[in-house]
Protein backbone atom coordinates (compact mmCIF):
# COMPACT_ATOMS: atom_id res chain seq x y z
CA UNK A 1 0.00 0.00 0.00
CA UNK A 2 2.72 2.13 0.53
CA UNK A 3 4.17 2.06 -2.64
CA UNK A 4 1.48 2.19 -4.52
CA UNK A 5 0.57 5.24 -2.70
CA UNK A 6 4.12 6.42 -3.17
CA UNK A 7 3.80 5.43 -7.29
CA UNK A 8 0.84 7.94 -7.24
CA UNK A 9 2.60 11.06 -6.42
CA UNK A 10 3.65 13.65 -8.47
CA UNK A 11 7.20 14.33 -6.43
CA UNK A 12 9.21 12.08 -8.32
CA UNK A 13 11.68 12.77 -5.90
CA UNK A 14 9.89 11.89 -2.55
CA UNK A 15 8.50 8.70 -4.05
CA UNK A 16 12.45 7.35 -5.34
CA UNK A 17 12.96 8.52 -1.07
CA UNK A 18 10.13 5.89 -0.53
CA UNK A 19 11.44 3.31 -2.51
CA UNK A 20 14.61 3.81 -1.04
CA UNK A 21 13.33 3.79 2.28
CA UNK A 22 11.47 0.45 1.35
CA UNK A 23 14.34 -1.12 0.28
CA UNK A 24 16.58 -0.42 3.31
CA UNK A 25 13.95 -0.76 6.39
CA UNK A 26 13.51 -4.56 7.30
CA UNK A 27 10.11 -6.14 6.31
CA UNK A 28 9.80 -6.87 10.16
CA UNK A 29 9.10 -3.02 10.75
CA UNK A 30 5.41 -3.81 8.99
CA UNK A 31 4.81 -5.50 12.41
CA UNK A 32 6.80 -3.66 15.09
CA UNK A 33 9.42 -1.20 15.80
CA UNK A 34 12.82 -1.96 13.89
CA UNK A 35 15.63 0.02 14.50
CA UNK A 36 16.55 1.63 10.97
CA UNK A 37 20.53 2.42 10.04
CA UNK A 38 20.37 6.08 8.89
CA UNK A 39 23.83 7.07 8.00
CA UNK A 40 22.89 3.53 5.19
CA UNK A 41 19.86 5.43 4.27
CA UNK A 42 21.60 8.80 4.05
CA UNK A 43 24.49 6.80 1.62
CA UNK A 44 21.69 5.04 -0.42
CA UNK A 45 18.88 8.44 -0.74
CA UNK A 46 21.98 10.75 -1.40
CA UNK A 47 20.08 13.31 1.07
CA UNK A 48 21.56 14.98 4.20
CA UNK A 49 21.09 13.79 7.61
CA UNK A 50 18.83 16.89 8.08
CA UNK A 51 16.61 16.49 5.01
CA UNK A 52 16.48 13.12 5.64
CA UNK A 53 15.09 13.59 8.89
CA UNK A 54 12.66 15.91 7.51
CA UNK A 55 11.52 13.36 4.44
CA UNK A 56 10.52 11.28 7.44
CA UNK A 57 8.59 13.05 9.54
CA UNK A 58 6.61 14.34 6.32
CA UNK A 59 6.00 10.98 5.52
CA UNK A 60 4.76 10.71 9.34
CA UNK A 61 2.27 13.78 8.95
CA UNK A 62 0.69 11.59 6.00
CA UNK A 63 0.41 8.31 8.04
CA UNK A 64 3.05 6.34 5.40
CA UNK A 65 5.10 5.26 8.35
CA UNK A 66 5.50 6.10 12.02
CA UNK A 67 9.09 6.68 13.85
CA UNK A 68 10.61 7.79 16.31
CA UNK A 69 13.78 10.58 15.81
CA UNK A 70 16.86 9.28 17.44
CA UNK A 71 16.85 11.66 20.20
CA UNK A 72 13.34 9.93 21.68
CA UNK A 73 14.16 6.62 20.37
CA UNK A 74 16.14 5.99 24.05
CA UNK A 75 12.87 6.18 25.61
CA UNK A 76 10.74 3.39 27.19
CA UNK A 77 7.01 3.81 28.66
CA UNK A 78 5.85 0.87 30.41
CA UNK A 79 2.30 0.99 30.57
CA UNK A 80 1.53 -1.65 33.60
CA UNK A 81 3.65 -2.29 36.28
CA UNK A 82 6.45 -4.89 34.94
CA UNK A 83 6.24 -7.32 37.00
CA UNK A 84 2.88 -7.81 36.04
CA UNK A 85 3.91 -7.93 32.14
CA UNK A 86 6.98 -9.80 33.04
CA UNK A 87 6.87 -12.07 35.85
CA UNK A 88 10.41 -12.78 37.05
CA UNK A 89 11.04 -15.47 39.89
CA UNK A 90 14.31 -14.43 41.56
CA UNK A 91 14.96 -17.06 43.40
CA UNK A 92 14.56 -19.59 39.83
CA UNK A 93 16.66 -17.19 38.15
CA UNK A 94 19.74 -17.54 41.03
CA UNK A 95 19.75 -21.37 40.70
CA UNK A 96 19.57 -21.25 37.00
CA UNK A 97 22.36 -18.52 37.15
CA UNK A 98 24.72 -21.46 40.14
CA UNK A 99 23.72 -24.40 37.63
CA UNK A 100 25.34 -22.73 34.59
CA UNK A 101 28.38 -21.54 36.94
CA UNK A 102 28.58 -24.76 37.83
CA UNK A 103 28.93 -26.59 34.61
CA UNK A 104 31.44 -24.00 33.46
CA UNK A 105 33.44 -24.73 36.33
CA UNK A 106 33.12 -28.45 34.97
CA UNK A 107 34.23 -27.50 31.77
CA UNK A 108 37.19 -25.71 32.64
CA UNK A 109 38.65 -28.07 35.00
CA UNK A 110 37.90 -30.86 31.80
CA UNK A 111 39.68 -28.49 29.71
CA UNK A 112 42.97 -28.26 32.68
CA UNK A 113 42.68 -31.76 33.76
CA UNK A 114 45.94 -33.75 33.29
CA UNK A 115 43.89 -36.95 33.85
CA UNK A 116 42.57 -39.06 31.54
CA UNK A 117 40.52 -37.55 29.44
CA UNK A 118 37.63 -40.42 28.74
CA UNK A 119 37.75 -41.34 32.39
CA UNK A 120 36.69 -37.06 33.36
CA UNK A 121 34.13 -37.51 31.01
CA UNK A 122 32.64 -40.76 32.00
CA UNK A 123 33.14 -40.12 35.83
CA UNK A 124 30.42 -36.30 34.89
CA UNK A 125 28.24 -38.88 33.90
CA UNK A 126 28.36 -41.59 36.44
CA UNK A 127 29.97 -44.06 34.89
CA UNK A 128 33.44 -46.20 35.90
CA UNK A 129 36.67 -46.41 33.82
CA UNK A 130 40.64 -47.29 34.03
CA UNK A 131 42.38 -44.56 34.66
CA UNK A 132 43.56 -44.22 31.51
CA UNK A 133 42.19 -44.87 27.90
CA UNK A 134 45.36 -44.83 25.84
CA UNK A 135 43.50 -43.04 23.16
CA UNK A 136 43.45 -39.11 24.58
CA UNK A 137 45.99 -36.24 24.62
CA UNK A 138 46.80 -36.70 28.29
CA UNK A 139 47.67 -40.79 27.85
CA UNK A 140 49.50 -40.37 24.65
CA UNK A 141 51.58 -37.09 26.31
CA UNK A 142 50.84 -34.49 24.03
CA UNK A 143 49.24 -32.34 26.99
CA UNK A 144 51.06 -29.54 28.37
CA UNK A 145 52.42 -31.16 31.39
CA UNK A 146 52.26 -29.64 35.08
CA UNK A 147 55.47 -28.07 36.01
CA UNK A 148 55.55 -28.57 40.35
CA UNK A 149 58.68 -26.95 41.91
CA UNK A 150 59.27 -26.98 45.74
CA UNK A 151 57.49 -23.08 46.11
CA UNK A 152 54.77 -25.07 45.59
CA UNK A 153 55.20 -27.35 48.57
CA UNK A 154 52.65 -25.16 51.12
CA UNK A 155 50.27 -24.63 48.79
CA UNK A 156 50.17 -28.76 48.32
CA UNK A 157 50.48 -29.63 52.33
CA UNK A 158 47.20 -26.78 52.74
CA UNK A 159 45.46 -29.14 49.97
CA UNK A 160 46.29 -32.53 51.65
CA UNK A 161 45.02 -31.43 55.01
CA UNK A 162 42.12 -29.81 54.38
CA UNK A 163 41.29 -32.87 52.03
CA UNK A 164 42.63 -35.12 54.82
CA UNK A 165 40.28 -33.45 57.47
CA UNK A 166 37.14 -33.78 54.84
CA UNK A 167 36.90 -29.95 54.52
CA UNK A 168 34.17 -28.91 50.91
CA UNK A 169 36.48 -27.46 48.63
CA UNK A 170 34.67 -24.47 48.58
CA UNK A 171 36.04 -23.91 52.35
CA UNK A 172 39.57 -24.86 51.17
CA UNK A 173 41.21 -21.22 51.14
CA UNK A 174 40.23 -17.97 52.27
CA UNK A 175 41.39 -16.42 49.40
CA UNK A 176 42.06 -18.79 46.67
CA UNK A 177 44.96 -19.24 44.27
CA UNK A 178 44.07 -19.08 40.67
CA UNK A 179 41.86 -22.00 39.76
CA UNK A 180 43.93 -22.94 36.82
CA UNK A 181 47.16 -23.38 38.69
CA UNK A 182 44.77 -25.30 42.09
CA UNK A 183 43.39 -27.45 39.02
CA UNK A 184 46.62 -28.56 37.81
CA UNK A 185 48.18 -29.17 41.24
CA UNK A 186 45.29 -31.45 42.37
CA UNK A 187 45.55 -33.53 38.98
CA UNK A 188 49.75 -33.57 40.56
CA UNK A 189 48.67 -34.65 43.17
CA UNK A 190 46.54 -37.91 41.81
CA UNK A 191 49.05 -38.53 39.25
CA UNK A 192 51.76 -38.60 41.81
CA UNK A 193 49.02 -41.44 43.86
CA UNK A 194 48.94 -38.62 47.18
CA UNK A 195 44.86 -38.33 46.19
CA UNK A 196 42.35 -40.36 45.02
CA UNK A 197 39.03 -39.37 43.20
CA UNK A 198 36.02 -40.03 44.66
CA UNK A 199 33.71 -37.89 42.64
CA UNK A 200 35.14 -36.09 39.68
CA UNK A 201 32.46 -33.65 38.58
CA UNK A 202 31.99 -32.57 42.26
CA UNK A 203 35.94 -32.67 42.37
CA UNK A 204 35.72 -34.78 45.55
CA UNK A 205 39.07 -36.04 46.99
CA UNK A 206 40.33 -37.90 49.58
CA UNK A 207 44.31 -38.52 50.77
CA UNK A 208 45.84 -41.85 50.46
CA UNK A 209 48.40 -43.75 52.53
CA UNK A 210 51.34 -41.93 50.62
CA UNK A 211 49.79 -38.88 51.37
CA UNK A 212 49.60 -39.32 55.12
CA UNK A 213 52.81 -40.49 55.17
CA UNK A 214 54.00 -37.08 53.88
CA UNK A 215 52.03 -34.97 56.15
CA UNK A 216 53.99 -37.30 58.93
CA UNK A 217 56.87 -36.07 57.90
CA UNK A 218 56.27 -32.32 57.22
CA UNK A 219 54.26 -32.32 60.78
CA UNK A 220 57.12 -31.28 63.14
CA UNK A 221 58.33 -28.39 61.66
CA UNK A 222 54.56 -27.27 59.86
CA UNK A 223 53.79 -24.10 61.14
CA UNK A 224 50.38 -22.96 59.58
CA UNK A 225 49.36 -23.09 55.81
CA UNK A 226 48.64 -20.42 53.54
CA UNK A 227 45.16 -18.83 53.44
CA UNK A 228 44.01 -21.91 56.19
CA UNK A 229 41.15 -20.70 58.20
CA UNK A 230 41.79 -20.80 62.20
CA UNK A 231 41.46 -23.69 64.12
Amino acid sequence: AVRAQAARLDNAALAAFIGELLRTVHADAFGGWWEIDLRLLERRTGLGRLRLLRGLAFLKDRGLLDWRPPERSLRVTFTEPRTRRLPVDDLAVRRARRRAEARLDDLLRYARSVSCRRQFLLAYFGEHSPDRCGACDVCLGRHEPVVVTPDDEPLMRHLLQQIDRGVPRGAWFDDPPPAHRLDGLLDWLVQERFLEVEALPEARYRATDKARTLMEQWAPRDAGSPGAPPD
